[in-house]
């Protein structure tokens, strides 16, 4: 750059590009210091790919949808030089909205050595659609069988004198604190949750 500019101009140049105020053929010049490149791609008319935009349109085809702070993460730039961004590339904003809705999914399940349910299109094939009915016929079915297990148990444990449920609390179970400030409740002085600390009880037990 000393042998381009000289070193007196050197600083000045430099302040002036990073105004953006040059705005001669010196200020690629410059560029093309900074970088190390040839002046063929410097002066040429191909377009030089931007490893930015590129990265920016991939993450916009994406099926993985971003908040804007997770695109920016990605890019290692703030939120603000990300809308600099956009506006440049003229890319709409894609991301979704911080705090907003989920968007929707779609489900692609592979069964190794079986089929593979693809439900991303919205309208699912015969063999994927008879699947998922099926599936839902088995689930409802074992659902079934452990309910009436459950009865059976209960009324196995019953026959035989068992307790089911929560034992029944008897007037001597019931301490004292809780007669001494129950008068107090009834009368709306306290409040369930009052109640309850004063008790020492949790209020479900109240």
């Amino acid at each position: 750059m000393r042998q381009v500019f000289g070193g007196e101009a050197l600083i000045c140049n430099i302040n002036r590009l990073c105004k953006w105020e040059m705005v001669t053929p010196e200020r690629y010049v410059l560029l093309q210091c900074f970088a190390g490149l040839s002046c063929e791609i410097v002066f040429s008319r191909k377009r030089v790919a931007d490893c930015m935009e590129v990265k920016l349109r991939s993450l916009s085809k994406s099926e993985v949808r971003r908040t804007k702070k997770q695109v920016a993460e990605e890019l290692s730039v703030t939120q603000a030089q990300l809308d600099i961004l956009v506006q440049r590339y003229n890319i709409h904003p894609f991301w979704r909205a911080e705090g907003g809705d989920t968007p929707e999914k779609k489900l692609r399940l592979i069964i190794t050595n079986s089929i593979t349910m693809d439900c991303r299109s919205g309208n699912p094939d015969p063999m994927t659609e008879a699947f998922l009915q099926i599936a839902g016929v088995f689930s409802q079915l074992e659902l079934s069988m452990i309910r009436a297990r459950v009865r059976s148990g209960m009324e196995n444990a019953r026959l035989k004198g068992k307790r089911i449920g929560r034992k029944p609390i008897a007037p001597e179970d019931i301490p004292n604190s809780f007669f001494r400030y129950y008068s107090r409740f009834q009368t709306g002085e306290i409040n369930l949750s009052e109640l309850a600390r004063l008790t020492q009880k949790s209020r479900p037990t109240v």
